[in-house]
């Protein structure tokens, strides 16, 4: 069985299902290998109560394990490639508008009497456009 193999069983006997009991302070805890760990580095964590009669030098070193696993948990392991990360629709420059003339035909027809009153000027039609652009960014929506 592989783990058998964790260097932390040292530190531990043991017992029926996923029972271990600690070698220094004779505490039977439940959860396996994984709480005994966070047992002996006497960090709060898990809702395991840290080991009062621990090594110093063992508690160092099981504090180096937990932090070495935790490092590659972080890393991504997926063999998806990674989307590139698309910038903010703020910085998209001034000379371009992010919505076409021709495609706001069923914008008139949700808000017609909001383009009839005030035909929308270049500047502030950009910055409505930028503003639900930039909607659609920080939501995760699709723009289609």
């Amino acid at each position: 069985m592989v783990r058998e193999k964790d260097i932390c069983w040292e530190y531990a006997d043991k017992l029926e299902g996923n029972k271990v009991r600690c070698k220094f302070c004779s505490r039977i805890l439940n959860g396996g290998i994984s709480r005994l760990k966070h047992h002996l580095s006497r960090l709060p964590s898990k809702g395991v109560n840290p080991c009062s009669k621990v090594r110093d030098d063992v508690t160092d070193r099981v504090r180096a394990i937990i932090a070495a696993k935790e490092e590659i948990k972080e890393t991504p392991t997926s063999k998806k490639p990674k989307a590139p990360e698309t910038s903010s629709p703020v910085n998209i420059p001034n000379n371009k508008g992010l919505v076409s003339l021709e495609n706001t035909t069923h914008i008139l027809k949700v808000l017609p009497t909001l383009t009839q009153m005030h035909p929308p000027s270049s500047d502030n039609q950009e910055d409505a456009e930028r503003n639900i652009a930039l909607f659609f960014f920080e939501n995760k929506l699709d723009f289609s």
